[in-house]
């Protein structure tokens, strides 16, 4: 059974992940319209290379934080 500590993980990895696709597709849709430009110099470099790239960077940057969650859940924290 899952303690509210993994569902929190796991919603909150789910939620990170679709917002961050949603600003990678809002991002590419206003960068080809014209109306939105990219500041993150990593970011703009990865879309001028390649748009694809671009969204897997950014889908996996939630599944990386969100692995690394999972992975320390159960760690005692010292505050």
């Amino acid at each position: 059974m899952l303690r509210s500590r993994d569902k929190a993980i796991i919603v909150g990895s789910i939620v990170f992940l679709i917002l961050s696709l949603l600003d990678g597709a809002l991002t590419l849709w206003g960068l080809r319209v014209g109306v939105t430009e990219e500041v993150n110099p990593l970011m703009l470099w990865l879309i001028g290379n390649s748009p694809i790239v671009f969204i897997v960077v950014k889908a996996s940057i939630p599944f990386i934080l969100g692995f690394v969650l999972w992975r320390i859940r159960n760690k005692n924290r010292v505050f």
